[in-house]
């Protein structure tokens, strides 16, 4: 008996330790692309599902942000949690990313909008330099490229009315999968989402157990995937909500490089 006690202790934590790191130590996710429509080579940091991590140390994000040097940084949704009431680990995060005077793009999820007090959010985050895409677009003439951010919960009539054919490379950000997938990614090149946190736990060689909006299984988790003429790219975020808990799927955030193929 003594012996089993001792055995579940050790196994209880080593849990723990292994749990710690994997909320905690944030990796980077290298993604690399290409594509004949870009005139130069883009680099893209996407941050997303952050959720007012408290354990985050900013300048370590900042650090290996800057080592990457991103032509822009994009903030795919969840920045904050609905029942946030101090931003503050969130704002630090932006802070210490805008100074590196890298420009900054905001898109909201679901966790922004429950939020009772978002508006107060977006305006520090306005305030601080973000440009927030409220289904926008903007044109990116330094790098001839088009960048579109969609809001949380868009309706296909409202992508297809935000999200038009252009005559140059298109990334549309947006933050969950589930609103992109019934569009078929029409007049993207690349969409940029979160949302799902890889699902927290995964299986290996299975993947998620349970995806937020797509229940147990779900096939949009995380990574790369093609969706019509679009790449669909998710990233699992660098937080968590309700319980503290990842498995074999690590907070991280993502570096996207586009090649320029000729």
């Amino acid at each position: 008996m003594r012996k089993l006690l001792l055995a579940a202790g050790l196994a209880a934590t080593g849990f723990y330790f292994y749990n710690k790191n994997q909320t905690n130590v944030p990796r980077v996710r290298e993604v690399f692309l290409a594509s004949d429509q870009l005139k130069n080579d883009l680099r893209i940091t996407q941050i997303s599902d952050f959720h007012n991590h408290k354990n985050m140390n900013p300048k370590e994000i900042r650090k290996k942000v800057e080592e990457y040097d991103p032509h822009f940084i994009a903030f795919t949704g969840d920045l904050i949690s609905e029942n946030t009431t101090d931003f503050i680990h969130a704002i630090a995060l932006v802070k210490t990313l805008v100074d590196t005077d890298i420009p900054c793009y905001y898109v909201y999820g679901n966790h922004e909008f429950h939020n009772p007090n978002r508006r107060e959010f977006f305006q520090i985050l306005q305030a601080l330099g973000v440009k927030q895409l409220n289904n926008e677009t903007v044109y990116l003439e330094e790098h001839d490229l088009y960048l579109t951010g969609l809001t949380w919960a868009v309706s296909t009539d409202q992508y297809k009315e935000t999200v038009q054919k252009q005559h140059s490379y298109h990334v549309v950000l947006c933050h969950s999968p589930s609103d992109i997938l019934p569009t078929g990614g029409q007049n993207a090149d690349l969409i940029l989402c979160g949302h799902t946190h890889g699902g927290q736990v995964r299986l290996p060689g299975i993947g998620a157990i349970v995806i937020p909006t797509q229940g147990f299984f779900g096939a949009y988790d995380k990574g790369l995937f093609q969706l019509g003429d679009a790449i669909l790219y998710i990233d699992s975020g660098l937080g968590n909500t309700r319980l503290d808990l990842r498995a074999f799927n690590p907070i991280q955030f993502s570096n996207v490089t586009i090649n320029v193929h000729r």
